[in-house]
């Protein structure tokens, strides 16, 4: 059972997404079946005559035809007569004689009839489908239109069910000509059924004196045309749908990976690369400032509350999906609800956090794992707000994956984890690369970030798979650049609720957020994101 109510959902959400591609497809099927009926097409004509035919068997003469339809209380009363004048003749005998002939003369009529039905109508098909017929009636009809101007036509008879009746009927596309050809047709045919079959008793009774119009049917053609367009339209659509692999559908997304989605995130022009956190900072009265709230939000209740430090990691399928640039807006926005962050870069094969917020790289992470440098040496502290602080990569080691899964990280994590609030580890893609599955065994939770414009959901999916296998606990899934004026169905509801708000960006006072966002008309003191 639920296998079929998924089945149907699938089918409204596919409806609903194409419906528009598919209903113009059909409307303009049922226009240009209208407009090959109306314009295009040549009209078919039709005229009929109606050939009555009766056989010898209904000439019966008048005294044999009083008897043959004598009853058997008249042949009892005859009986009865002829008993009077022969009394030694049975009387009871005679009765039944007369009664089984007149059973016998009613059967032989009713044979006779049937025989004209069963025989001779399709006789009559078959002779006007004859080449003798035929050939007698094209003779006859270039004699009187001429060789050049005999009109194409076709012929056919059929019987009349449960009568002697045959219709035969004469199409042709010239509407003037079609009745001249139903006479000569109708004359020809009867010469020939009287010398050939021998059948005298046929007579015409009704000949079109006229043409109607048969062909092309403006409705069935309107129609034909309609099926075929939606038709066309649901089996391209289908194509389109299935090889598609791009994300369209929310809620089925979340079905397929197993994985909720924590965020969606717009595109913005004004980001260029390395400098995507900077500008959110500058930024932050934007639909892209409050779409990163509403992701902290998710993050802030993803996991439960413990003593030490919550540590996520984030990673993405492919290279340049604006990773680096999600994880460090998500590190200035807990920062800016005064937790303690650390933001560590371990993505050692192309490090950017330190590009992003303008750092020196010369010390980092490597150094003081490999080096033994003290933290102070390498960390830099509260990184254009209070409570940010960023560890870079440092120098680019040979092996990344034998320095990412060795001890030191881990004992590092640990003691890191009981001096700051939330540790965001900014990791290398995972198609490819071993590096998410070493550092997710380190980490709370794994964070997936992939790009809208670029997307394909069977890779997702692989990779998914892929963390899963090597027992990463995966959290959610963010979805980085979308485009504001896509109007999918999972883009829908995040823009109506952007643009159904108006903000006031004004500070509380007191706040040390100076971007403090605050709504015209607020609900019990929360922020939009937590509404």
């Amino acid at each position: 059972m639920e296998e079929k109510i998924f089945d149907f959902v699938r089918i409204w959400r596919f409806i609903r997404r194409y419906w528009i591609i598919i209903a113009a497809l059909g409307i303009s099927g049922a226009v240009i079946g209208y407009a090959l009926a109306r314009w295009v097409v040549h009209p078919t004509y039709q005229c009929t005559a109606l050939i009555f035919a009766w056989s010898e068997v209904d000439q019966i003469p008048q005294s044999d035809a009083s008897e043959n339809r004598a009853t058997p209380a008249e042949a009892e009363t005859r009986d009865a007569q002829n008993e009077t004048e022969k009394p030694g003749r049975p009387r009871s005998s005679s009765l039944e004689q007369e009664i089984a002939m007149a059973k016998l003369r009613s059967y032989q009529l009713l044979t006779a009839q049937l025989t004209v039905g069963n025989l001779l109508m399709p006789d009559f098909q078959t002779l006007l489908n004859s080449n003798r017929v035929r050939k007698k009636i094209s003779v006859a009809l270039k004699e009187i239109f001429g060789t050049d101007s005999t009109p194409a036509y076709t012929l056919s008879a059929r019987p009349l069910p449960k009568t002697r009746f045959v219709e035969i009927a004469v199409q042709s596309k010239s509407r003037n000509q079609t009745p001249v050809i139903i006479e000569k047709t109708v004359e020809i045919f009867t010469q020939e059924a009287r010398s050939l079959l021998g059948i005298n008793n046929t007579q015409s009774i009704d000949i079109s004196a006229s043409a109607i119009k048969v062909a092309p049917k403006i409705p069935l053609y309107t129609i034909v045309g309609l099926l075929l367009g939606l038709l066309l339209g649901g089996g391209g659509c289908f194509l389109i749908d299935f090889f598609d692999k791009s994300i369209r559908d929310l809620k089925e997304l979340e079905e397929r990976l197993q994985l909720p989605v924590l965020g969606v995130l717009p595109e913005v022009a004004s980001m260029s690369g390395d400098h995507d956190g900077e500008l959110w900072q500058q930024d932050t009265k934007s639909v892209y400032g409050e779409a990163i709230r509403s992701l902290r939000v998710n993050i802030e209740y993803l996991l439960p509350e413990k003593g030490s430090a919550k540590v996520f990691l984030t990673t993405s399928v492919n290279k340049s999906e604006g990773k680096s640039s999600v994880v460090s807006s998500m590190a200035i926005a807990l920062a800016k609800i005064e937790k303690k962050v650390l933001l560590i870069d371990v993505d050692l094969r192309r490090p950017r956090q330190h590009r992003i917020f303008k750092l020196s790289n010369k010390v980092g992470l490597v150094d003081l794992l490999v080096s033994k440098k003290q933290f102070e040496e390498a960390v830099h502290r509260n990184v254009n707000l209070p409570g940010l602080d960023i560890l870079t990569s440092g120098t680019v080691p040979i092996t990344p994956s034998d320095l990412l899964g060795s001890r030191r990280l881990e004992e590092f994590l640990k003691t890191c984890a009981n001096h700051y609030d939330y540790i965001l580890l900014d990791a290398p893609p995972a198609l490819g690369i071993a590096d998410p599955m070493i550092l997710g065994k380190l980490t709370d939770t794994t964070i997936l970030i992939c790009d809208c414009r670029e997307a394909n959901v069977d890779k997702l999916a692989g990779v998914t798979e892929r963390l899963r296998q090597a027992d990463v606990r995966l959290g959610g899934l963010v979805l980085n650049r979308f485009s504001l004026m896509n109007k999918s169905d999972y883009y829908y509801y995040y823009q109506h609720y952007y643009y159904g708000y108006h903000y006031s960006y004004t500070a509380e006072p007191g706040s040390s957020d100076e971007f403090a966002i605050i709504p015209d008309e607020p609900e019990g003191g929360n922020e939009p994101s937590q509404s």
